[in-house]
């Protein structure tokens, strides 16, 4: 056990950290390490303890903070940079934010940086994305997915990011392509409420979400605000929904430096780097920015925009050229549906409803088709090999009309050999099966020759038919019996 010999410290005194301090003694029931008295007052006056707390942590996480947002290029509207600035400025040494130019008035800048990101909790449990049986999503009643990205957008988080309103895209495109092979899920609702984040992972995600949905229907809607990174992600689903107060677009780069050789001067500061590599240090904060420093920015600016413009271009079926030429300009709502970066106005609520009439089963309504024979398909063949033969376009509805006379024809000429072989019922039977004319009068003429075989030879002898004597006056009796039945005439008379 080690033996605590840190002095008390007075309660007036502020708080100080120093780096020699012995370590402080170990609990002998928890094995833990209290809080060293130097930080916390023993006095346990809340704000003391909660100002050391705050200091402490801005001292070992301003490094990593300020590596993310200075000098690397950013997917991020530029009055939410204004905003950042703003609040981290005075822990960075800076007296105020820095602010870059935006194309808004200085109300809605305003307006933007007093904004919290999407609100949703529009939709039961959209905001409730850990859920205690691991799935990185909630699942509606039919089948929807719904996953949130929202906050400062970045390539990785920690837990602590994620509790201070960072999302990173790793988790988005998890939650994505977990969503896609869920057989539990028929199709995903992407809500995302970010002004944008770091560049980096931005387009690797959206390629992500842009494959996913070919496995199922993804919708996205900007709940309230989608612009730059945010917009990114958003734009590679199916269909966009934005609101009457959404903002998005801002498909732009922005890289900022801050030169502080000044400040370092008047604290007596001067920073020496040794270095091998013209460039290895160029944009160093204690150091003005130099012009090759400067240009070789503003070319990876200009690059990293025109992959920006090509990923939206392909999302939103549009042109490079049409993307570039929104000059990374915050779009309003009727804005973005005219340069078709949104399909139409809609509140998260409306976008679910829209999609769950995507996935609901529909009605198949069953055409009443007419009945085709045999010799109906076997007379329009015959017409379109003809008309293939000569070269010609097939009319398929005179294909059709053309059947159907023959068929007419064919019916009543058979209806007509049954009648004078007195067997009419047999008629329906000869149509139904789509016997030929031919195959019609061979079984009419064997059913009569059975017949006459069955009965003794009758002695009638038609008045017509001569004396019997010749073959040739029987055959003028039959053909003389068929006129009268059609009315004095032979087929073809």
């Amino acid at each position: 056990m080690i033996e605590d010999t840190t002095e008390e410290v007075a309660p007036e005194a502020d708080p100080v950290e120093t780096n020699d301090a012995p370590p402080p003694p170990e609990n002998s029931e928890t094995g833990a390490s209290p809080a060293p008295p130097s930080v916390d007052p023993p006095d346990g006056n809340p704000a003391q303890a909660a100002s050391a707390r705050s200091a402490r942590v801005a001292r070992t996480d301003l490094p990593h903070v300020m590596g993310r947002i200075f000098d690397t290029p950013l997917l991020i509207a530029a009055p939410k940079i204004d905003a950042i600035l703003t609040g981290i400025g005075p822990r960075l040494g800076m007296l105020s934010g820095v602010h870059i130019g935006a194309a808004l008035s200085d109300e809605e800048a305003a307006r933007l940086r007093a904004s919290p990101p999407g609100n949703l909790a529009l939709l039961p449990g959209a905001d409730d994305n850990d859920g205690d049986d691991g799935v990185p999503y909630c699942v509606t009643a039919d089948g929807i997915a719904l996953i949130a990205a929202e906050g400062t957008l970045v390539y990785k988080a920690g837990w602590l990011d994620a509790m201070s309103g960072m999302t990173a895209y790793s988790d988005v495109v998890a939650a994505v392509q977990r969503a896609a092979a869920d057989p539990a899920v028929k199709a995903t609702l992407l809500m995302v409420g970010s002004w944008g984040g770091e560049c980096n992972g931005a387009f690797d995600a959206a390629d992500a979400i842009y494959a996913a949905r070919a496995a199922k229907p993804i919708y996205g809607v900007a709940a309230d605000n989608a612009t730059s990174a945010g917009y990114a992600l958003l734009s590679a689903a199916q269909r966009i929904f934005v609101s009457r107060t959404s903002m998005t677009g801002s498909v732009g780069v922005v890289c900022l430096h801050v030169d502080q050789s000044a400040a370092d001067k008047a604290e007596g500061l001067r920073y020496t780097y040794v270095y091998s590599g013209s460039n290895k240090v160029d944009a160093n904060p204690h150091a003005p920015l130099t012009e090759d420093a400067r240009a070789w920015l503003q070319a990876d600016c200009d690059r990293l925009r025109g992959i920006f413009a090509v990923i939206v271009a392909r999302n939103r079926g549009l042109s490079a050229d049409a993307v570039l030429a929104t000059q990374a300009r915050i779009m309003t709502c009727d804005e973005a549906i005219a340069a078709n970066f949104a399909d139409q106005m809609g509140t998260p609520l409306d976008a679910l409803a829209a999609l769950r009439a995507t996935i609901s089963p529909k009605p198949v309504a069953f055409a009443t088709a007419v009945p085709v024979t045999a010799a109906e398909a076997a007379a329009a063949a015959t017409h379109a090999v003809a008309a293939i033969s000569a070269g010609n376009v097939i009319d398929l509805e005179s294909v059709r009309a053309l059947a159907q006379g023959d068929a007419v024809a064919l019916h009543v000429e058979i209806v007509e050999l049954c009648r004078l072989a007195e067997v009419p019922d047999l008629a329906s039977d000869f149509i139904r099966t789509g016997a030929s004319l031919a195959h019609v009068r061979e079984a009419l003429q064997a059913r009569r020759v059975q017949a006459s075989a069955a009965r003794p030879v009758s002695g009638h002898i038609l008045p017509e038919a001569g004396d019997g004597t010749s073959s040739q006056t029987a055959q003028a009796g039959w053909e003389a019996a068929i006129r009268a039945a059609r009315g004095g005439k032979l087929k073809g008379e």
